[in-house]
């Protein structure tokens, strides 16, 4: 998975990867997800912050024999809205991670862009490839029906 970091530095890059790997990641909605995860993080750590100053405030009011009613009820509503906005951090942030989950990597720069395998380049081969007369199976086939795997369970 990419870096969200990478990708809010370099998202033209990060797009032409996914044109060129014909993937359908969408980097402007994770750019806008990522954006109001910040602003989120932002308000609750600020209200946190006025809320622990207060707290100090409330207890020095409280010392002195005063009424703090109105800054505890005030306080209320504050952890209200800081609940609200971890909820809504929590279902930004799994969307988020959604997303980031479908934007490939970054191809080399020397790798050639195509419609499928036909259009790889062969760079480098050693040996002879081998010739069977039969049709190879895939490892997963081969693993199951000797019992080293066991995909439904």
């Amino acid at each position: 998975m990419l870096d969200l970091g990478f990708i809010r530095e370099n998202p033209d890059k990060v797009r032409k990867a996914v044109a060129d790997k014909k993937e359908k990641a969408d980097i402007d909605a994770i750019l806008a997800l990522d954006s109001r995860r910040r602003e989120i993080l932002k308000e609750s750590e600020a209200l946190r912050s006025r809320r622990n100053d207060v707290s100090k405030e409330v207890g020095a009011l409280k010392k002195k024999g005063e009424d703090a009613a109105a800054i505890i009820a005030e306080m209320r509503q504050v952890g209200d809205r800081i609940k609200a906005l971890e909820s809504e951090l929590s279902g930004t942030e799994a969307d988020l991670e959604q997303r980031l989950l479908w934007v490939p990597n970054i191809p080399a720069p020397d790798v050639p862009v195509g419609i499928d395998e036909t259009d790889n380049e062969n760079v480098k081969s050693w040996g002879e490839v081998p010739k069977f007369d039969f049709k190879p199976r895939p490892h997963w086939e081969l693993a199951e029906e000797l019992g080293l795997i066991d995909f439904p369970r």
